[in-house]
């Protein structure tokens, strides 16, 4: 600490060597935060303090701010005097620098990011801050009310740290009663998929709908867009983990065949969702019987993707009285008919993805009943002039021989003849076990 001094007291701030005081400040604070010595960036904060009182500096103020950021989770109560000094300085010296208020609140959210290897802890004490913050933020506009559009953006992104914050500590009460708290701001639709997808990561599915009714309260049963979608994804996403298909499937009508105008990134979500944890068969045909019926819906080629690999799944996967509502085939045949009459532009890799699911998951006594839908996949491919890959036309080949279907082998050989450059090894040797 003593060199600390004795090194500023050799460049005062009239002197010509400002920048190399400036530059010992930020080396000291590097080494107080290492060490977490908190009487040293106090010390800091004071010398950044004399500076700013005689000159009008911007990296005094960045160095101020990140000082303030160093120290949240070591003594935040100094951090919020230091936010104070610096927003002060931000809003009556008209200065350039970033709002220091945006940058501590930035800073705060980042413990969502899995870029960041914190611990738990960590997370919470960076979090923490948040609540005295709102506090600080809220007296400042009640003083001066024509601030709070300004800093709206700031507010809904604090509301939604501290939903973060109380999930973290497991505090489901303070989850409940969090939007009974008179607030000057209205929260918006990213605080309520926060606190939603909290609620239902600690498993309270009934609390968490609770909470998207009040969302749906506010905003007069808005439809879901691209803009408000995130509290909608967040209850599709709890209701899926916690495997909540009956709430999943009555809060949306989906069994009722009554389509909520809902958007394609909702449809995606909820077919994404199913991915990890797969729900009984008929929800998934009523999910996508109802997203491909909606006009001018555009679902995601991923989502089309991974209904095909769903259906696929009861054909192996031990659903015991799921397995025989129909064959494999005419499952696939359905969705396959109902996706070509809906005009998607359709690519190689859900044509490859039907195949394989055709042929991985169907015995050969199946294979007579797969012909025509191999036929129909194989034609759509031409005429869309998309080129079938070598395990599509491989997979042809094999049905084809096994069925003695002749005008199909020959098919296949006449499309190959005019694409040489697809023949490979197992080709080659399927054709000369025709010859």
């Amino acid at each position: 600490m003593s060199n600390f001094y004795h090194l500023m007291n050799q460049y005062s701030p009239q002197s010509t060597k400002l920048s190399s005081r400036l530059k010992l400040t930020q080396l000291f604070l590097n080494y107080f935060e290492s060490t977490k010595d908190i009487e040293g960036l106090t010390k800091i904060y004071n010398n950044l303090e004399e500076l700013d009182k005689l000159i009008n500096n911007t990296t005094t103020r960045t160095n101020n701010i990140n000082l303030m950021t160093r120290l949240i989770g070591l003594d935040n109560q100094l951090s919020l005097q230091i936010l104070n000094q610096s927003w002060y300085s931000y809003n009556y010296r008209k200065s350039t620098l970033q709002n220091p208020l945006d940058f501590i609140v930035q800073y705060c959210l980042q413990t969502t990011s899995s870029t960041l290897k914190l611990t738990k802890q960590e997370r919470i004490s960076r979090l923490e801050i948040l609540f005295p913050l709102y506090d600080t933020v809220e007296e400042f506009i009640k003083l001066r009310p024509n601030t709070l559009s300004r800093y709206n953006v700031e507010i809904q992104k604090i509301l939604v740290g501290m939903g973060h914050y109380l999930g973290l500590s497991n505090n489901i009460d303070g989850l409940i009663n969090f939007l009974n708290t008179k607030r000057l701001v209205q929260p918006n639709h990213y605080v309520y998929s926060t606190l939603i997808h909290n609620t239902m990561k600690l498993g309270f599915p009934p609390i968490a709908a609770k909470i998207f009714n009040q969302f749906m309260d506010t905003r007069l049963n808005t439809p879901p867009t691209a803009s408000n979608n995130a509290p909608y994804a967040s209850l599709i996403h709890g209701f899926a983990a916690n495997k909540q298909w009956d709430a999943l499937a009555n809060y949306f009508d989906l069994r009722l065949n009554l389509p909520l105008k809902l958007s394609a990134k909702l449809y995606d979500d909820i077919i994404f969702s199913f991915k990890e944890n797969t729900p009984p068969l008929q929800l998934i045909q009523t999910v996508y019987y109802q997203m491909l019926k909606v006009d001018n819906l555009r679902p995601s080629i991923g989502s089309l993707d991974v209904i095909v690999k769903l259906l696929s799944s009861y054909q192996l996967d031990g659903h015991q009285n799921q397995t025989l509502i129909n064959p494999l085939s005419l499952r696939l045949n359905n969705y396959y008919n109902l996706v070509t009459s809906s005009n998607l532009d359709l690519d190689t890799r859900f044509f490859n993805t039907m195949i394989h699911q055709l042929v991985t998951n169907t015995t050969t006594q199946d294979l007579e009943s797969i012909t025509q839908l191999l036929s129909n996949l194989y034609k759509d491919l031409i005429e869309k002039d998309l080129q079938p890959n070598v395990q599509f036309l491989t997979t042809m080949l094999i049905v084809y021989l096994k069925l003695g279907r002749k005008e199909g082998v020959m098919e296949i050989l006449g499309f190959l003849n005019s694409k040489p450059e697809l023949m490979d090894k197992k080709l080659v040797y399927l054709l000369k076990k025709l010859i």
